[in-house]
């Protein structure tokens, strides 16, 4: 079977297996997905068409302070179909091919050639860190180095000399068809990530979870050498009590370990195991104090028991413990933990069908769907597939006009939608969206509307929403990850949650699945088995597959009491600008700051820098508010100049507020936060083309 070959360069290997593809430049600069940037290279030099050769093209790259060395991509002819080549012609010694398509890869019909193995080795190197270049494990054995060989020539302007580029008259309608597939192949690869990550083999015990984090703490303090627990660990310390709320106790274990966790706290280590030992002498007795305590404990659910202790180890990781009461605190949190089992409903191995044609989900099956929840589903998903949000900015701005497009699909579908508890939950949501107002996930008992009410809250970043959905116990994923990979398309997903796919225990059904994507969406078929390397994950976030098993250090140093410091300058007490209370030093990769000791009671979210003023969410600081001046009022202008114009560019009304008033010098960003909070009944935020607009809303949510 004949092979083509096209020049490029090494610095858009990270861009083209991001999409596991291959475009003419002027795709990656004018469609919204994926990398903007690709590098041209002389033998490929066109912006509206590739050039392939059918032989190897040897040229180089002029130096640059870039690791820009030549690479070559071998394509087997099977994935060129007619249709996509323009153009053919022949010089003296290659033939020549235009094309004006995207060229999709496929493992078992492609390889990537470079000229010297450090090259190679090179542009391996700058693909690690890449979170994009996700399918590395896939290639990585189609890269090979090469030398001059019989199938070569050396390339020379006057090889392409009498060819000209295409017009740029098909181009657009190219992207668009490369947008849908991408958002195709997004959400099928992030459902199969869902129900992977959803049936987990290997179900870590609560254990295991306690020892990762108390791994985490003593890491902390080996490399840190700090006189504070990380805020990080504090959280993976509350988030571990959630976990806890589908466990069971062994009635037949004593519970002599948690006697000794909960209620024997200062005193000596040896003194305690001697008490233990008198209280239990204690027990013949019906009132005896030893009974009482078991009694005490008995009548307290698992969580409320791990709950407590939990709280507990915060407090003597925050107090000037010796480091060996602290080792005894969590042996014993250890010791209790193994004796309790995660309730884990069975599941069978489900198999999920999904077809498409048009670039439209055409058949959805599903066996975890009651009803027609799969119904449901595919129609929802169709309307996102073409729903006009292309990066996380726009997702955060389009919030509310997604879920009352969801919304849509939904009351279509529901018969009595006026009476039904489905149109109370989407409201409730949309207040939540619009007005701030509580809004619990668990009110409805759909999985399918807790998920898209997850995603519609949480979905700008994949790990939150992974996050999320583990924290109001949504335990099967596919629907949400589904949902993300609809509207963030396949070149979005990133290695921290693709390579899972390519753990040992996962690969066999990976590679259907792989092939299973490349037959449907790209028409690609290859008998061939796939050579994947399998991906070892070395550091994984709480919760996920694999804990690090190592023991804590017996030898653990105690942190000092987190300290309420007081104002430099004032030898006062920072008290939280929200709530009032008192206020803690606390890390962040921000930097050090002050926060509410209030904030794991109540979430308040005040927080101040180390100078005393008060920080917004990005840590920035919060500058005096110029509606607080007595001369102009900032709400009654811009809902003037609103009435006047009717859908109008942030930066016009800005022009025209600041004529009224010289003082006026807010940005469109901080103007836009200014309507968000102060006058979102009156109006809403409403683009017009690619700039920022605000608009009269228009009132009422689902009737």
């Amino acid at each position: 079977m004949e092979k083509y070959y096209i020049a490029t360069s090494t610095l858009n290997f990270n861009n083209i297996l991001a999409t596991e593809s291959i475009s003419p430049e002027a795709f990656y600069l004018n469609r919204n997905f994926g990398y903007k940037r690709f590098t041209k290279v002389k033998p490929n030099p066109f912006a509206n068409s590739l050039i392939a050769y059918n032989k190897v093209p040897l040229f180089n790259i002029d130096e640059s302070d870039f690791d820009d060395y030549p690479m070559v991509i071998e394509i087997n002819e099977s994935l060129l179909s007619k249709e996509i080549i323009n153009n053919s012609t022949q010089s003296d010694i290659v033939k020549i091919f235009q094309i004006y398509k995207t060229i999709y890869l496929h493992p078992n019909k492609v390889q990537f050639l470079f000229f010297s193995e450090k090259h190679k080795k090179t542009c391996l190197i700058k693909a690690e860190p890449s979170i994009e270049t996700k399918l590395l494990p896939v290639y990585e054995s189609k890269m090979q180095s090469v030398e001059k060989t019989s199938n070569s020539f050396r390339w020379n302007q006057s090889t392409i000399s009498k060819l000209k580029d295409l017009s740029d008259s098909e181009i657009q309608k190219q992207i668009e068809l490369d947008s849908k597939l991408n958002r195709l192949k997004g959400f099928y690869y992030a459902y199969f990530l869902g129900f992977i990550l959803s049936t987990s083999d290997d179900q870590e015990s609560l254990k295991e979870n306690f020892i990762s984090i108390t791994k985490l703490i003593d890491d902390f303090d080996t490399k840190n050498k700090s006189t504070l627990i990380d805020s990080q660990i504090i959280d993976d310390l509350h988030d571990f009590k959630l976990k806890v709320g589908s466990a069971d106790g062994n009635k037949n274990v004593p519970n002599e370990e948690l006697i000794k966790a909960i209620y024997l706290e200062d005193s000596g280590i040896k003194e305690q195991q001697k008490l233990i030992e008198f209280l239990k002498q204690m027990k013949s007795g019906k009132d005896s104090f030893y009974s009482q305590l078991e009694l005490n404990i008995q009548q307290k659910s698992s969580y409320d028991r791990v709950s407590f202790l939990i709280d507990n180890f915060i407090e003597y990781l925050n107090k000037d413990n010796s480091g060996e009461l602290i080792s005894a605190k969590s042996s014993r949190i250890i010791k209790y933990l193994s004796t309790l089992k995660q309730r884990v409903e069975k599941k069978t191995d489900p198999s999920f069908t999904v077809n498409f044609n048009n670039y439209r989900v055409t058949q959805f099956i599903d066996n975890i769907y009651k009803n027609r929840g799969a119904e449901l589903y595919q129609n929802v998903i169709n309307d996102l597939l073409d729903y006009p949000i292309f990066n996380i900015q726009s997702f955060l701005e389009e919030k509310m006009n997604l879920a009352l497009k969801i919304g849509q699909t939904l009351k279509d579908f529901i018969e009595d939608w006026k009476n039904s508890n489905e149109r109370v939950y989407l409201n409730s949501l949309l207040d939540n969206i619009e007005n701030f107002q509580p809004f619990e996930i668990k009110n409805h008992r759909s999985e399918i509307l807790q998920s898209i009410a997850v995603f519609i809250l949480k979905g700008e970043d994949p790990d939150k929403l992974m996050k999320a959905l583990r924290q109001n116990k949504i335990a099967d994923y596919r629907i949400a990850l589904g949902l993300w990979g609809a509207i963030f398309g396949f070149s979005a997903l990133p290695k921290t949650l693709t390579n899972s796919l390519f753990q040992e225990k996962y690969l066999e059904k990976t590679k259907i699945f792989y092939q299973d994507v490349q037959k449907k969406l790209h028409n690609a078929i290859s008998d061939e088995s796939l050579n994947i390397e399998p991906v070892v994950i070395k550091h994984q976030p709480i919760f996920e597959d694999k804990p690090n098993h190592k023991r804590i250090n017996e030898n653990y140093k105690a942190k000092p009491k987190q300290k309420t410091i007081p104002s430099h300058d004032t030898e006062k007490i920072f008290k939280c600008p929200q709530c009032g209370a008192d206020m803690v030093l606390r890390k962040h990769h921000y930097g050090d700051f002050f926060g509410c000791t209030e904030y794991y009671k109540t979430k308040c979210l005040g927080k101040r820098d180390l100078k005393g003023n008060e920080l917004d969410d990005k840590f920035k600081v919060v500058t005096n508010d110029i509606t607080k001046d007595t001369t102009i009022n900032l709400s009654k202008l811009i809902l003037e100049y609103v009435a006047q114009n009717g859908h109008c560019k942030i930066s016009e009304l800005i022009d025209w507020i600041k004529e009224q008033n010289s003082s006026f010098s807010y940005g469109v960003a901080k103007t836009e936060n200014y309507i968000k909070n102060n006058l979102k009944a009156e109006l809403e935020l409403k683009k017009m083309g690619r700039a920022s607009g605000v608009k009269k809303r228009e009132k009422g949510m689902f009737g």
